[in-house]
């Protein structure tokens, strides 16, 4: 084999290798949606075993606290600042059923 053929079977068989389709080696798991939500401000979850059983609120994901009326509603009327509809800082528990394949 010549030095020609052979840099033609190498080229051949880089182009073999880029045939520009991958395949899928992974599934892959829509999170978005609906989820179970609570705020946790007294931080009792984790003491009282909240991820043993179904939270009591929901929360649609992606979105923020403010899009979803979760917190405690927001009565500051400054205008000097940037103000959130609804504050909270602390704890929150989500929680979502997915099945593994």
């Amino acid at each position: 084999m010549n030095r020609l053929q052979l840099l033609f079977f190498v080229f051949l068989l880089f182009l073999s290798n880029c045939s520009g389709t991958t395949p899928e080696y992974r599934e892959y798991i829509a999170l978005d949606g609906v989820w179970q939500f609570a705020i946790d401000p007294a931080e009792q979850g984790e003491t009282e075993q909240w991820y043993l059983n179904d939270l009591n609120d929901t929360i649609s994901l992606p979105g923020t606290m403010d899009e979803n009326k979760k917190g405690y509603q927001n009565t500051d009327t400054t205008t000097l600042h940037l103000n959130r509809l609804y504050k909270y800082e602390g704890p929150a528990w989500y929680r979502k059923k997915v099945v593994i394949p």
